[in-house]
């Protein structure tokens, strides 16, 4: 795999003014393959599925309910619902035990490092606004490039690599410029909110690299019926632990009510975007999602 563009592009020609035109507008029209218009579309479907889940749980914060442990339960929950039954008819059950023995620990550590990508993420709202979380998706893509030519030996054109670096720098102005202005929002601890989202964005990074790996070598099935398996076993177990409290003092009436009703449906949103993310994984690269 290459982060280059293919060497089977049509060519600029720059023997006349109208020549440079046509070429230009014939190479532009090359980049509309079926293969690049559908890793755009499914791109765009996980930015309204991510869009709508920080929404809902910056809401959620608001009213004083922080449980982001229990909040990922769900995701993985789905998975493992559609995904594993699903492996155990294509492998059989005595495969599927195979599975769990041979391969089972690499997917608990992949499925570690996603969960605790969640947590931190979701737990830095209660510490931070909604536009410092933005830094999470621009964070992730160069530390994804680095695990992606460490892992995969993937090579990037320098224009690449130009573009991430100009994004992330306009990216720290916004924020820059929003912080001199006084458009903090109502974050009292954005510090240690920050670092909870550069915590998850890194470790974000290198999960989706090592997802990519996966889903290239691996069927779609069992990936995510193997992360759904052990995120189920992971929130359960860390919620319970660290959330047990929390569960009796959460704020609980007709609005939270409403809120996890949104949840429960942004859960559904979460499944569907672990499901088209690994697809846009096989089609284009885990840096592009």
């Amino acid at each position: 795999m290459s982060g280059t563009a293919p060497s089977s592009r049509p060519s600029i020609l720059l023997t006349s003014p109208s020549a440079f035109a046509r070429s230009v507008y014939v190479r532009f029209l090359s980049l509309w393959t079926p293969s690049f218009v559908r890793s755009m579309l499914y791109g765009q479907v996980l930015s309204v599925a991510l869009t709508s889940i920080s929404v809902l749980t910056t809401e959620l914060v608001d009213r004083n309910w922080v449980l982001p442990s229990t909040q990922v339960f769900f995701s993985y929950a789905s998975m493992f619902i559609v995904y594993t039954p699903y492996t155990v008819y294509k492998y059989g059950m005595k495969g599927w035990c195979k599975l769990i023995v041979h391969d089972g620990w690499k997917y608990l550590i992949l499925t570690l490092g996603d969960f605790e990508a969640g947590y931190l993420y979701i737990k830095a709202f209660g510490y931070t606004d909604l536009m410092s979380c933005m830094l999470l998706d621009a964070w992730t893509i160069p530390v994804c490039m680095l695990a992606c030519w460490a892992v995969m030996h993937v090579r990037y054109h320098w224009t690449q690599v130009l573009g991430v670096v100009i994004c992330i720098g306009g990216l720290a102005l916004l924020v820059t410029s929003d912080l001199l202005t006084g458009k903090n929002g109502d974050a009292t601890r954005s510090g240690e909110g920050d670092g909870f989202m550069l915590a998850a964005s890194t470790l974000y990074g290198f999960v989706n690299a090592v997802e990519e790996f996966l889903v290239r070598r691996s069927p779609l099935y069992e990936v995510l019926g193997q992360m759904g398996l052990w995120g189920m076993v992971a929130s359960s177990v860390q919620s319970s632990i660290l959330e047990r409290q929390k569960w009796k003092t959460s704020t609980w009436d007709g609005v939270t009510a409403g809120l996890l009703i949104g949840q429960t449906i942004s859960s559904s949103a979460t499944f569907t975007t672990y499901s088209i993310q690994m697809m846009l994984f096989r089609m284009a690269s885990s840096p592009f999602f």
